[in-house]
């Protein structure tokens, strides 16, 4: 009989330790999830340059927007060890659309209207991945 006792008991703590270890697993894995989709945090001042950048290749003022881009690949190259971690996927996303701007701003004879097309996907890639604001829709 005290043997059918300890037996029960541990069954019964197999079984919860089970249940937990289950527990555990399922939200480790929820929390994952939420890391892969996770934003990137305000990229409106990365937008804001990008604006600023396509408005001088609009003018045509190429050695103007060349310079101005500097200014996004440095504030972006600095917010590295921040936002990457935060979901790497969507930066090495933006990352290779900066990537692509910087290369069509810095060719030897920039073309103005490849210029202005890197630069409308890496806008719309800023706008994508911006969070959404609830104001206005109740």
């Amino acid at each position: 009989m005290k043997n059918m006792k300890m037996l029960a008991t541990f069954l019964v703590v197999f079984m919860i330790v089970g249940v937990v270890a289950h527990v555990a697993d399922a939200a480790g894995k929820k929390n994952e999830k939420t890391a892969v989709s996770a934003d990137l945090g305000d990229l409106s001042s990365f937008k804001k340059i990008s604006e600023d950048t396509m408005e001088l290749v609009s003018k045509k003022q190429m050695a103007e927007a060349k310079a101005k881009i500097k200014e996004l690949e440095t504030a972006w190259d600095n917010a590295e060890e921040k936002m990457k971690p935060m979901n790497p996927e969507k930066w090495t996303s933006v990352d290779k659309s900066i990537d692509w701007v910087l290369s069509s701003l810095r060719s030897a004879q920039p073309v103005p209207e490849e210029c202005a097309s890197a630069l409308k996907t890496l806008i719309v890639k800023f706008d994508s991945m911006s969070p959404k604001s609830d104001a206005g829709t109740k």
